[in-house]
């Protein structure tokens, strides 16, 4: 028996959600792992759902309407287990929930492009000061130590410390984010991954991205740990 398999049978874990036995070492039972809910039958740019009379793979919304990015992964909608578990870091600074959730994100983690770089939405630096982390930074490490990525994390800098977009619409978000970036060095990237670990509206990725094209690259590719799913966050 392994080191590793000796203290799990001397100190079993439990699930982060509901306290049970933990299945297969990664702090999430069999039951909660089954209620997972994963990204499915989504529009390839936007990533939200596509209704039951689109057939292509872009959604209706985005073949009129095309966004700054080039197209958006999301491993899970943001509810359920996702939201309790993303919200636990977010506010209780649970850091010890980041393996977890990045063995459930790069569970489906479709195929890097070797050539490009990854860089994660930053946050003010106030907001970083209250809180004691960016909770990008740290998915994106996490994600570097099981992958032989590029990140670049000092790339990009918010400027502004804008309003907290939870308590806005979808138009609101938008203005709000308008111009709250900048580059601290140049930008020579042709090909950008924008981590960013929930994307709600899409209102930061957007702005970040169409900043990021002006800059010259040519490609912005999101990458997200959970999305949410409401049609309204469009309107």
């Amino acid at each position: 028996m392994g080191l590793a398999a000796f203290q799990d049978f001397l100190f079993p874990q439990r699930c982060l959600v509901c306290s049970r036995m933990a299945y297969d070492g990664i702090q999430l039972c069999a039951d909660c792992l089954r209620l997972m809910p994963r990204c499915a039958k989504c529009c390839r740019r936007c990533g939200l759902p596509l209704t039951s009379a689109e057939t292509a793979v872009s959604c209706g919304y985005c073949l009129q309407h095309a966004p700054a990015f080039d197209g958006l992964f999301a491993a899970y909608w943001y509810e359920g287990v996702p939201r309790k578990l993303i919200a636990a870091l977010k506010y209780s600074a649970e850091l010890h929930y980041i393996p977890t959730l990045m063995w459930l994100f790069d569970a489906f983690l479709p195929k890097i492009d070797e050539n490009s770089v990854f860089i994660p939405v930053p946050c003010h630096a106030a907001r970083i000061r209250q809180r004691g982390f960016n909770p990008n930074h740290e998915y994106l490490r996490a994600l570097a130590r099981r992958y032989p990525i590029h990140c670049d994390y000092g790339l990009l800098r918010r400027c502004r410390n804008t309003q907290k977009q939870v308590t806005l619409n979808h138009h609101e978000r938008q203005s709000n984010v308008l111009d709250a970036f900048v580059l601290n060095h140049p930008c020579d990237y042709q090909v950008v991954n924008l981590f960013d670990y929930v994307v709600t509206s899409a209102a930061t990725v957007q702005e970040i991205s169409r900043y990021l094209k002006a800059a010259g690259v040519q490609q912005v590719w999101v990458w997200s740990l959970a999305r949410t799913k409401l049609a309204t966050s469009r309107s």
